[in-house]
């Protein structure tokens, strides 16, 4: 992170409605309904009043960058950028939560894409500076980083799954079905074995 560059203020009141920054950069990221994805959009604005948001392809607008070196930026923790991830929640015996969109609505503060035109004019290794800012020998030009990557509490198994399923069906049985599960059907078959056995014997008598 440029410690001289402009960077947008985040002020305390709008930190419940964009959530953490990812690690070592200033992408904060929120989740929740597609109804959900409108308010959050004008609390950006209600909280910074007079800010203006670009997607990262407009971020040229205002920047002779492509936007390859937008992603870049953001990777490296140097631009701010706020995400909303749509998400369907869905109930199930794994308790996940379904994306609806692969990518996440991203918006990027107009003033921060100002500030970083103006650095890339007043640096006097200019031509450098634009190659800097192309993004590097393979730059993430699709913005793919922007997925949010899976948290390890949702990220499930092979083998725990299987556990899961296991599990679930055992509930299920053990619920319509108390009779059949495990030692206790071994005995009461055994029992019903002897029972038969020792009856023909009285009848042989």
């Amino acid at each position: 992170m440029k410690k001289d560059f402009k960077y947008l203020e985040i002020p305390a009141s709008l930190k419940p409605f964009i959530g953490e920054p990812d690690p070592d950069t200033r992408i904060y990221r929120r989740e929740g309904s597609d109804e959900e994805s409108g308010p959050w959009f004008d609390a950006l604005g209600e909280h910074l009043p007079g800010e203006g948001f670009v997607s990262p392809g407009g971020v040229m607008m205002y920047a002779p960058v492509s936007r390859a070196a937008v992603h870049k930026r953001l990777k490296e923790g140097k631009m701010t950028a706020f995400c909303f991830h749509v998400v369907e929640a869905k109930r199930s015996i794994f308790v996940y939560q379904k994306k609806l969109k692969q990518l996440p609505y991203v918006y990027i503060p107009v003033s921060e894409c100002k500030a970083w035109g103006e650095e890339l004019k007043t640096r006097p290794d200019r031509k450098e500076a634009y190659m800097e800012a192309a993004g590097g020998e393979k730059p993430d030009a699709e913005g793919k980083f922007l997925v949010e990557p899976k948290k390890a509490a949702a990220a499930v198994k092979m083998p725990e799954m299987v556990e899961l399923v296991r599990q679930a069906l055992k509930e299920v049985l053990a619920e319509d079905f108390p009779t059949l599960m495990g030692e206790d059907f071994r005995r009461k078959v055994a029992a019903k074995a002897k029972a038969k056995v020792a009856g023909r014997n009285k009848n042989a008598k």
